[in-house]
């Protein structure tokens, strides 16, 4: 997933290589999203705490080409311990909707205790990372991602002296 390896690229490199990361409804930690998966695919994903979540063909699906990437638990047990905690000190701005039913918000939980700052953009689902929500609006994050790279450059611009 892009948004893993962005997020472990960011923490295993570090401020002096990476300004900042904005991830978009990030697969963060593989392992937790292959459970969700499998609770989908069973018919227990309501009662095992989630509130949106896909059919269980789709989540069979999905989980298939995780899989075909990953190739098994352990190896994604592994990567979600990654960004269990933060490593390094890149500014991070987590954007994650809250009717993700692709990447749900307990995959994404670990991040979103150390990121800089996380958006959950409410009754928004994985499309977010399809395109900005037109119009503006409570929906709209893109003047949360102006500012917030405006104050990582305005940043090191004062750690540079300029």
């Amino acid at each position: 997933s892009g948004g893993f390896f962005a997020l472990t690229l960011s923490q295993t490199l570090g401020p002096s290589v990476i300004s900042f990361c904005i991830p978009i409804c990030p697969v963060a930690n593989p392992s937790k999203r292959a459970s969700y998966l499998r609770s989908s695919i069973s018919g227990t994903a309501a009662s095992d705490g989630y509130a949106n979540f896909h059919d269980a063909t789709k989540s069979a699906n999905i989980l298939e080409k995780q899989l075909s990437f990953w190739v098994d638990d352990k190896s994604m047990a592994e990567a979600g311990q990654l960004l269990e905690t933060r490593k390094s000190d890149v500014p991070t701005l987590l954007i994650v909707g809250s009717c993700d039913k692709n990447v749900p918000l307990a995959v994404t939980a670990d991040v979103q205790s150390w990121a800089t700052r996380t958006i959950v953009v409410g009754g928004r689902g994985h499309e977010l990372c399809d395109e900005v929500v037109k119009g503006g609006g409570y929906h709209c994050y893109l003047t949360d991602i102006d500012r917030f790279v405006e104050y990582c450059l305005s940043s090191l611009n004062s750690e540079n002296g300029q």
